[in-house]
């Protein structure tokens, strides 16, 4: 638990600091990795699309100092990189936020957990399951069948006894809260706005765009975006 970074506050206008919040999503990979591999489709949806961000990050650290200024550049150019990336690496925090919040209100209505493969399933379930195609869903749910017990869950969180274990469950609800002001700010100012999560069904679907089919995306995108412009105009006229 003392190893997870916190997700930088999200202000009042949206932008999220670029290096604390790679730093907290990397900081997410590092403990889902202690579960073994039943959590890597989280793992990999975050991991791999912190990279494709810092590599983003690095061309111009100035101007991409928050990632509000990624989404921005896109559109000038008519990219649609780095929307993708946070597409994906929101699903995969989504997939972390959801099974331990699930896990924070069992152990808060005071429910004994033996067994956590029920969670994780929902969890599932409820976020990247939509996403993925068959062949996907079927490695993940023989995944899940592999799922650590509770006391493991314990242990690993750091609570290795009642005081331990107190401690970490009046820490986690904070930390998620941070998840979720974060993941929120991502899809309702970034993703949303651009509609960039209805042309992507999976991943699979994503590796495999064409060029023509990414271009057809960029330009309904500019034009959705110019849309939106001369709305946001004619609405301060009024």
């Amino acid at each position: 638990m003392d190893k997870l970074k916190p997700f930088p506050a999200v202000p009042s206008d949206g932008k999220i600091e670029t290096i604390p919040f790679l730093k907290a999503c990397r900081s997410v990979v590092k403990l889902l990795e202690t579960f073994g591999p039943v959590l890597m489709p989280a793992v990999d949806d975050i991991h791999g699309n912190v990279k494709k961000l810092e590599k983003i990050y690095m061309e111009n650290q100035t101007e991409f100092k928050y990632l509000n200024g990624m989404l921005l550049e896109e559109k000038r150019k008519m990219g649609c990189h780095a929307r993708i990336a946070l597409l994906w690496l929101r699903r995969g925090l989504e997939l972390f936020f959801v099974l331990f919040s699930k896990v924070v209100e069992q152990h808060a209505a005071g429910k004994v957990l033996q067994d956590l493969r029920p969670l994780i399933k929902q969890a599932y379930e409820e976020t990247l399951e939509k996403f993925h195609g068959y062949r996907t869903k079927q490695m993940c749910m023989g995944l899940m069948e592999k799922f650590r017990k509770y006391k493991d869950f314990l242990q690993i969180m750091g609570a290795n006894d009642e005081r331990s274990e107190s401690s970490v469950f009046t820490i986690l609800p904070v930390y998620l809260d941070g998840i979720k002001c974060s993941t929120e700010a991502i899809y309702n100012r970034m993703v949303k706005k651009n509609q960039v999560e209805k042309h992507i069904d999976d991943a699979e679907t994503e590796k495999t765009l064409t060029q023509r089919e990414l271009d057809k995306i960029k330009v309904e995108e500019l034009q959705m975006l110019q849309t939106e412009e001369k709305k946001a105009s004619q609405d301060q006229c009024i």
